[in-house]
């Protein structure tokens, strides 16, 4: 599974063609519960900001059940979060 997720990260990373010249991008496989990975690593990295996707769930579900990952580090990060949808 590890190489798989690794194999799929760089295929990720490689599709996006984004120029990184001006800007310090951090691609890191990590395992856990999302939320709490990713602020972790917000923490670790000194984050100014994070780009995180929105999931397939309604705004309202997630705002009534809190299980939203979007939600979670939009709440608990140390920077600022822009979702995508």
């Amino acid at each position: 599974m590890k190489e798989n997720a690794k194999e799929i990260l760089q295929r990720t990373v490689q599709a996006l063609c984004v120029d990184t010249n001006n800007v310090e991008v951090h691609t890191i496989l990590e395992y856990g519960k999302a939320a709490n990975e990713l602020v972790k690593k917000a923490n670790e990295v000194g984050a100014d900001l994070m780009v995180i996707g929105n999931s397939s769930i309604s705004e309202a579900e997630e705002f009534l059940t809190g299980s939203g990952i979007s939600h979670k580090v939009m709440h608990k990060a140390p920077c600022h979060v822009l979702v995508v949808k």
